[in-house]
């Protein structure tokens, strides 16, 4: 998942750099809430597929031990699906210069996460460790958009937001139907993979091409 961000990242921070020096900030605004739309649309079906089989797939790839993990894992599955609907939010104040707004917040946030750590931990052991990282990664991502939002008027939040968290649940449904009606097994959940990860490949495409035009457009003006 990580790995999408930093991708787009790259794909975004040319562009918000561009249009910011231009003063551009209508265009900007666009291309913004389209990348967090298909960064939403990509990350958000595998979030709610993780969350809703997390045990069957944790006992499945770790074994019964491990099933104390399963409560754990699925904070943090949404702590990932929050992450990545922010999209690029701290990208934008880099592009605007605003390392020391950034660095005070990175510092702060972890100084978050260690002190909810030292509580939780003791008191909720794993879950208190689960439940003290999301939080700070929530922190993180509710601060850096306040801090855009002062100071850029942006917002990862929109329509297309709505729409793709709409698209995700819808795609997962079909998924726990087929679980609820056929025995959920490694062999099955590879076989139904293949097949729901290349029409799903297909969808995202068109929307990344959508959006690839549109980013070389702003390049090309």
């Amino acid at each position: 998942f990580n790995a999408v961000l930093l991708a787009f990242n790259f794909l975004y921070l040319p562009v918000s750099t561009r249009l910011l020096n231009q003063n551009k900030l209508h265009e900007l605004r666009k291309i913004y809430n389209k990348i967090c739309f298909l960064i939403t649309l990509v990350i958000a079906p595998f979030c709610v597929l993780l969350f809703v089989f997390a045990s069957q797939i944790i006992r499945i790839v770790f074994g019964k031990a491990y099933l104390a993990s399963v409560f754990p894992f699925r904070i943090l599955t949404l702590a990932v699906l929050i992450n990545s609907m922010f999209g690029p939010n701290w990208t934008n104040l880099v592009a605007k210069g605003e390392k020391k707004i950034l660095i005070f917040l990175a510092i702060f946030t972890l100084l978050l996460n260690v002190i909810l750590n030292y509580f939780m931990i003791p008191m909720w052991d794993i879950v208190g460790a689960a439940t003290a990282t999301a939080i700070s990664i929530i922190s993180w991502n509710i601060l850096t958009s306040y801090i855009l939002w002062i100071k850029q008027r942006m917002t990862p939040f929109s329509k297309d937001m709505i729409k793709s968290l709409v698209i995700s649940v819808s795609l997962v449904i079909p998924l726990v139907f087929l679980s609820i009606l056929y025995n959920f097994s490694l062999i099955y959940a590879a076989l139904l993979s293949v097949v729901y990860l290349g029409a799903y490949v297909f969808f995202i495409n068109m929307h990344v091409i959508r959006i690839r035009d549109a980013v070389s457009y702003t390049h090309l003006r």
